[in-house]
């Protein structure tokens, strides 16, 4: 725990905040489904911001079926990806409303073309940290 707090690594509680702006034509994420570099992401924060958890892992993954897992890749890699300034892969599906028309949105995005980005260690620490705000 002292190293993980230390290095401000991921932890069980870690993840990231993302507010990626709208696109065109209006997608509401809230009420639908996101993946990012197809790990899921909570969509039940607004219209245009997802939550990626450190644990998170993509549907795929088989977790503990062959104990030990192996647990290759989920959300703590996307967020340093994202950190690190890669393109990160974004799919995500709605129900649609009037303001809100767009029902799938697949698209890449970026650290720097994001509206806000915050990272929550909210275990040891209890703190959070600003990645990124425009």
């Amino acid at each position: 725990d002292v190293v993980t707090t230390g290095t401000f690594g991921p932890m069980c509680s870690s993840g990231a905040y993302l507010n990626i702006g709208h696109s065109k034509p209006r997608i509401k994420l809230g009420g639908g489904r996101a993946y990012l570099n197809d790990v899921l992401a909570y969509t039940g924060l607004a219209a245009a911001d997802i939550f990626i958890g450190a644990n998170a892992l993509p549907d795929d993954d088989p977790r503990n079926k062959v104990y030990p897992g192996e647990f290759n890749y989920g959300g703590g890699h996307v967020i340093e990806e994202l950190v690190a300034g890669k393109d990160v892969r974004l799919e995500a599906t709605a129900y649609g409303t009037d303001c809100y028309p767009r029902k799938r949105l697949e698209t890449w995005i970026n650290i720097k073309d994001l509206n806000e980005a915050y990272l929550y260690s909210s275990g040891i620490s209890r703190g959070r940290c600003s990645l990124v705000q425009k």
